[in-house]
């Protein structure tokens, strides 16, 4: 694989269309592990890539596409990258650690009706009925970001003024089993990096 100082010019030199057959990787001559992609129609696109701990098969990130990325803000997160790679932080589980904090209640909520066999019509509609009205400014909301505070909270207005102004405590009760429902799922599916539940 061809090496090369990974400068603007060198890049607008190398990322042009129809100049392969295939990707070319271009590694940097000044940081190992951080490199450039170039594909057939002259994309080019950083990388970082290293071992975790030092140990073990190879692990490639796309740092950023060039354009986006400056060669030197591209080299900084690369660096960033292979640091963390060093210390024992897989880059990839980063990324899953980040998308289960970023799923939302309607994420969730799919997730968990969408298993085959699991509930019957009525209660998936029920439950899904409390997600729309009862918790419906949750809905898109990252269910990691729902605060205690904010389930105290929305418990003691349905238990006082529930959804038509009086005091609807059945109701309460039930959206609060529905929203614990998948709080639990959520935590079972969604993991963090080192393995421990998200919430």
């Amino acid at each position: 694989m061809p090496k090369l100082k990974l400068t603007k010019t060198n890049i607008d030199r190398v990322a042009k269309a129809g100049l392969s057959k295939s990707d070319v990787l271009h590694w940097d001559t000044e940081i190992k592990g951080f490199g450039l992609r170039v594909t057939p129609t002259g994309k080019a696109t950083f990388i970082a890539q290293g071992r975790v701990n030092g140990v073990g098969d190879a692990v490639r990130v796309t740092v950023g596409t060039y354009g986006i990325f400056s060669p030197e803000q591209a080299r900084d997160a690369a660096k960033e990258h292979l640091r963390n790679m060093g210390m024992g932080i897989d880059p990839r589980e980063m990324k899953k650690q980040d998308e289960a904090l970023n799923v939302t209640l309607r994420s969730v909520a799919d997730a968990y009706f969408a298993r085959p066999g699991k509930l019957k019509d009525a209660t998936r509609n029920e439950m899904d009925r409390q997600i729309q009205t009862v918790f419906a400014a949750w809905e898109n909301k990252a269910i990691a970001s729902i605060t205690e505070a904010d389930v105290r909270k929305r418990y003691r207005e349905m238990t006082t003024k529930g959804m038509r102004g009086k005091p609807a405590i059945g109701s309460a009760n039930l959206s609060m089993t529905t929203l614990r429902t998948l709080i639990n799922y959520a935590s079972r599916q969604y993991r963090r990096a080192d393995g421990t539940p998200r919430m």
